[in-house]
């Protein structure tokens, strides 16, 4: 009986002591992030046709430059493709561009690698288009900024530029904006803010639909080409081929189409309209830094012939 106890007792003992030496180290993995948003600012500042400037500020903190590398471009979810005016606004920004690869996205490639401790600061603008939803009576916009599945945020404020008669659940900070202030985000946490624009007042007429993601249009032209245009070329080779009269190369009959190259390749490319969204944020580092999966930015539906009355 006594052996049983002590058998019991040591077998107990062995798995407080591994509870207490992998259970710290556990949460010590899952604490360990890459990154660290210290903080986010985003600024909206809609226009006469409903679109709206979106100006990002972030300060964004290296915690970890060993695991996946120094911190050398990030990709910002935007609403979607209709977007226009993408400007650089801080030093730290060498090259900024649209990147349509699994979603919608502004590129922003650093001006050096960024190594643990240092704080970069990242500040854009850039021209959105195709936001609003159209109601009976009014404009809606609910906006969900994109927010970072693996990166916590210490501080997210949203500013909002204020226009008479609009309703918000955001409060006035000044005659000039509404203003709310969000605190210590974890990863994945996700916030909403609603503005209306009564009929009465505005009448909105977003009508842009030129595409940042131009490279997916010239893709589709020369697919077009190539199967249109294709087999006709490929038999007048043939054709002339046969019937050009001159001296047969005994070489190049033998191996085939001699001069001729055909080739193959890949090719990759995303699209989207007004009715979805995707914006999120991810640090990228080689082979990439933080995952990155789609979510509502704006709901949006974008509503033609309506002209401002401002």
């Amino acid at each position: 009986m006594r052996k049983n106890k002590t058998k019991r007792g040591i077998v107990l003992s062995a798995v407080v002591l591994f509870g207490a030496v992998w259970i710290p180290e556990i949460r010590g993995n899952a604490s360990a992030y890459l990154d660290q948003i210290e903080q986010e600012t985003i600024e909206v500042d809609v226009q006469e046709d409903g679109s709206a400037i979106l100006t990002y500020d972030l300060d964004w903190r290296v915690l970890d430059s060993t695991s996946e590398g120094a911190l050398s471009w990030v990709k910002i979810g935007i609403p979607n493709e209709y977007a226009e005016e993408l400007t650089a606004l801080s030093d730290s920004i060498d090259e900024i561009s649209y990147y349509g690869d699994g979603g919608d996205y502004v590129r922003l490639d650093l001006d050096r690698e960024y190594e643990e401790g240092e704080v970069v600061d990242l500040k854009f603008s850039i021209h959105q288009h195709c936001l609003y939803e159209e109601n009976a009576d009014e404009y809606l916009y609910e906006f969900t900024p994109g927010w970072f599945d693996d990166i916590p945020v210490d501080e997210l404020t949203i500013r909002w530029e204020y226009d008479e008669n609009t309703v918000s659940d955001m409060q006035k900070a000044s005659e000039a904006a509404y203003q709310v202030v969000f605190r210590d985000l974890h990863p994945g946490e996700k916030v909403r803010v609603r503005v209306v624009y009564p009929k009465s007042d505005f009448l909105f007429q977003d009508e842009y639909e030129k595409s940042a993601d131009s490279s997916s249009v010239w893709f589709v032209v020369f697919v077009v080409l190539v199967v249109v245009c294709g087999p006709a070329a490929y038999a007048f080779l043939l054709y002339a081929r046969k019937n050009s009269g001159k001296p047969k190369d005994h070489y190049e009959r033998n191996r085939g189409m001699g001069s001729v190259y055909v080739g193959s390749g890949r090719h990759h490319s995303h699209s989207s309209g007004c009715a979805c969204a995707c914006a999120c944020a991810c640090a990228c580092a080689g082979g990439g830094r933080a995952g990155c999966s789609r979510k509502n930015f704006f709901h949006m539906r974008m509503k033609k012939n309506r002209m401002p009355k401002r």
